[in-house]
C-alpha cells in the first residue's frame, strides 16, 4: 500500500507555457528506475517476510505552486523454497497524488492501491484508500534533501484459494521519507529514497503489523 509520500523533486523546465505571457511553466517529468523492498506481515498461518525488487516508475506535473504525481511499483516477486516445493511472494503497488508547495515546505493527499500474491499462505491481499502529509525540503549545492511523513487510512481485504473473502478491515499508520535529487546528465536528473511504511491492519479481532521498508534508485528526464 502504498503510500508514494515525496518532497518536490528537482524539475526540469521543458517550456511548456508561453513566457510572454508570464504563466508558469507547465512541467512534466516522467522517471524509471528500481527498487529494493522488505515486506513483513503476521498471519495466523505464518509470517509473510518477502524480500523483492521492483520496477518503479513514475510522472510528475508541476504548475507554478501545484504538483501532482502518478507513481507504479512493479514486478515485485520474491521465491522461496518450502521443504521441496517452491513458493512466491508478489506485490505491486500505484499511487496519485496531488499537492501544493510553500517555499520548502509541500502538503499532499492521494490514493493508493497495492496487491499482494502469497502462494505460500494461498492469499491475495488487496489494500485501497486515502492518506494525507506533509514534506519539507531543501538545497544541498546542486542538489536538494526532503523529508516527508504520512497518514495512510486503507481499506484491507484478504482472499484465500477456492474460499473467497476471508479478512476485511481497516489498515492504518504512517510513512516516512527521505529522498535526495539532483541533476545527473543534460535535461537528465537522478532521485534517491528511503521510505519505510508502518501499518496496523484490524480486522475486528485481530490487529496485525505490517511494515514495508523501500529503497529506490530513479532516472528523471
Amino acid at each position: 500500500m502504498k503510500a508514494f509520500w515525496r518532497s518536490i523533486p528537482f524539475i526540469f523546465m521543458l517550456g511548456v507555457a508561453n513566457a510572454a505571457d508570464g504563466s508558469p511553466p507547465l512541467t512534466f517529468v516522467p522517471s524509471i528506475g528500481i527498487g529494493w523492498n522488505q515486506l513483513t506481515f503476521g498471519r495466523p498461518g505464518g509470517t509473510v517476510n518477502a524480500n523483492y525488487k521492483t520496477l518503479n516508475m513514475g510522472l510528475t506535473m508541476a504548475y507554478g505552486r501545484f504538483f501532482a504525481s502518478a507513481d507504479g511499483e512493479w514486478l515485485g516477486k520474491a521465491n522461496f523454497q518450502d521443504g521441496v516445493d517452491f513458493t512466491s511472494v508478489e506485490r505491486e503497488d500505484q499511487t496519485l497524488a496531488v499537492g501544493m508547495a510553500f517555499n520548502r515546505w509541500n502538503v499532499f493527499t492521494g490514493y493508493t492501491s497495492a496487491e499482494t500474491k502469497d502462494d505460500f499462505l494461498g492469499e491475495f491481499h488487496y489494500d485501497q484508500g486515502l492518506f494525507v502529509g506533509a514534506g519539507y525540503d531543501f538545497p544541498v549545492g546542486h542538489n536538494r534533501l526532503g523529508f516527508s511523513i504520512a497518514y495512510a487510512d486503507l481499506d484491507g481485504r484478504i482472499y484465500a484459494d477456492g474460499v473467497g473473502l476471508i479478512e476485511s478491515g481497516k489498515i492504518r499508520g504512517l510513512s516516512y521519507r527521505v529522498g535526495f535529487s539532483g541533476p545527473f546528465r543534460k535535461n537528465m536528473g537522478y532521485k534517491l529514497f528511503a521510505r519505510y511504511r508502518s501499518y496496523d491492519f484490524d480486522s475486528g479481532g485481530v490487529v496485525t503489523d505490517k511494515d514495508i521498508l523501500s529503497f529506490g534508485a530513479l532516472i528523471s528526464f
